[in-house]
């Protein structure tokens, strides 16, 4: 009966330490604009990358532009993250970059990106 009850307190403990570990390597906002400088080439004019230079690509035409952060949403779990921006040209509207992720245990994954010039 013990041995019981031992090993069913160092499974608890075991599940607890790792919901510990998981919780704390949920990437944040702050993750997100360190990854996404990293891995695209984009140049980010403030802390949160509100207003981007980026080099466009769409249907074989290349453009470079400024854009600016109009719609998105960050949802913040226990686990995982998800986070969704759209950006526009600042000139033009036309031109639009969406990128969503979803980050867990410090890392991230592209579900979704378009871009497009107007």
């Amino acid at each position: 009966m013990k041995r019981n009850v031992s090993i069913l307190l160092l499974l608890i403990v075991g599940i607890v330490g790792v919901c510990i570990f998981l919780s704390s390597n949920t990437p944040d906002e702050r993750d997100f604009v360190q990854w996404f400088e990293e891995n695209y080439d984009i140049t980010c004019h403030d802390n949160d990358c509100s207003v981007i230079d980026k080099k466009l690509e769409d249907d074989g035409e290349s453009k470079e532009t400024r854009l600016v952060r109009s719609e998105g949403y960050y949802s913040p779990g226990t686990f995982t993250m998800k986070m969704k921006r759209l950006y526009r040209g600042e000139e033009d509207q036309g031109d639009i970059f969406s990128i969503e992720v979803e980050g867990f245990n410090g890392n991230f994954e592209v579900i979704e990106e378009s871009e497009t010039i107007g």
